[in-house]
């Protein structure tokens, strides 16, 4: 029976798990290629902060250079006067000077915006990583179930026929049993035939316990491979959990990054709403004054009602913007509130399996 199971499982399994292996070989190239998005990422976060420091250093450079040269101006002012050579060069130098600062304040900004790129991507890059390490988790997971319910079934089936051995052997030894006694009582205990009766008793006794021991092995097993199943689905149902949380995380990020957006877009908005207002007022003036001093169909006063009609337009339309960007603040912060709700309600639940305990009895090896 074992020597059937164990041929029977060298040309199943191999067909079984063939059909991974393609996905396994996809994904550990995958793993592979992000882990140097990672590396790259990592590597350009760290030259973007230096390059930082460096322009850091040089705008309180450039800054001291233009401190001096705009006293030096001054001086030169004092001492010659306004349009003299010395008082132009001077001022000549502050131009530089300027414009040198210029340069460096920009180089700053701009160091400061890609290091802010270069960490965004990089955390990106790390929670892309440790979502295929999830995936890989869980495929290995589900290959791990597949393999253990395929021997648990195998188990069940070698369970239920290793039973009915033992009721075979318990039958054959009552009927051993039985032609024993019967050899006494008609030839007597020394007989041959007894002798062989009780050769045949315990050769079917050693068969009997042999299949007892067999039976309670196969018993042992399934009890194993349950658990294991059971241990294989509650892992895989951890990975799925913090796969989602990866997800819900990545999520909230990019929905915070959109509100900080929509409140800055507000912010320009409401600031736009203002001068638009501020416009058409200006040229509801021009208007009234067009109309007392020309009429009210006079080219100008046309010309001043076309201004106002333009205004109206361009307040109508920030004050649209504004309520829009209300609206996607609104959004944006739900969506955030919705994740954040989710997350918790999956880390309660990972939590709770981290601390479950097996249900299935404790069975001590045989």
């Amino acid at each position: 029976m074992n020597k059937t199971r164990i041929m029977f499982s060298l040309m199943i399994l191999p067909a079984l798990f063939a059909l991974q292996t393609p996905l396994r070989a996809d994904l550990n190239q995958q793993i592979q290629q992000e882990k140097a998005v990672v590396a790259t990422d990592k590597y350009d976060l760290s030259q973007d902060v230096t390059d930082l420091k460096e322009d850091r250093a040089d705008v309180k450079t450039d800054r001291a250079t233009l401190r001096s040269d705009v006293m030096a101006f001054w001086q030169a002012v004092d001492q010659y006067g306004v349009g003299s050579p010395q008082a132009k060069t001077a001022l000549t130098q502050v131009d530089t000077a300027e414009i040198a600062l210029h340069k460096a304040v920009g180089d700053f900004k701009q160091e400061r915006w890609d290091t802010f790129k270069a960490h965004r991507d990089l955390v990106a890059a790390r929670r892309d990583l440790d979502e295929l390490l999830l995936q890989k988790d869980i495929h290995n997971d589900k290959k791990d179930m597949a393999k253990d319910a395929y021997d648990l079934k195998q188990d069940l089936q070698d369970l239920a026929q290793d039973k009915a051995e033992v009721k075979t052997d318990r039958a054959a030894l009552r009927s051993d049993v039985v032609a024993f006694w019967q050899a006494v009582d008609q030839f007597g205990l020394g007989s041959p035939q007894a002798k062989a009766a009780l050769t045949q008793v315990d050769t079917a006794q050693m068969a009997l316990h042999k299949a007892v021991g067999d039976f309670r092995q196969e018993r042992w097993d399934v009890y194993k491979l349950r658990r294991d199943l059971m241990a294989d689905r509650r892992d895989l149902e951890k990975y799925r959990l913090e796969k989602g949380i990866l997800v819900l995380k990545g999520d909230i990020a990019k929905d915070r990054f959109d509100l900080r957006q929509d409140v800055k877009d507000l912010k320009e908005d409401s600031t736009e709403i203002k001068t638009d207002r501020a416009s058409l007022r200006t040229a509801l003036d021009s208007y009234e004054a067009a109309v007392k001093q020309y009429g009210k169909d006079s080219p100008q006063a046309a010309a001043a009602q076309a201004q106002v009609d333009t205004a109206q337009i361009a307040l109508h339309q920030q004050i649209k913007d504004f309520r829009q960007d209300l609206w996607d603040i609104y959004k944006e912060d739900r969506d955030v509130m919705k994740d954040i709700k989710e997350i918790h309600h999956d880390q309660h639940h990972l939590a709770r399996l981290n601390t479950i305990h097996h249900t299935t009895p404790v069975m001590k090896k045989p």
